[in-house]
């Protein structure tokens, strides 16, 4: 899951009703954003991802995003 480059920092609040609703999925998550991950087992956290590798991986079941030109093409692509 990813907001792109331009979403550096989210709200608190925000951040914690997205982590809230990444819990109630039975799958794992991996979120580019700047905050430590409160359940590393589930939910990865990192500044950056290699997301055309990401895209690329056979266990990769889902892509949200912001919808930017790369990351159209790349999940086109794959």
């Amino acid at each position: 899951f990813t907001f792109g480059g331009t979403v550096v920092n989210l709200p608190p609040y925000i951040t914690s009703k997205m982590i809230s609703a990444f819990k109630q999925l039975d799958l794992g998550v991996i979120w580019k954003v700047n905050i430590t991950s409160p359940d590393p087992s589930r939910i990865m956290t990192s500044k950056w991802i290699p997301q055309n590798d990401l895209l690329g991986h056979e266990k990769t079941k889902l892509f949200i995003s912001h919808c930017g030109k790369n990351g159209q093409y790349e999940a086109l692509y794959h």
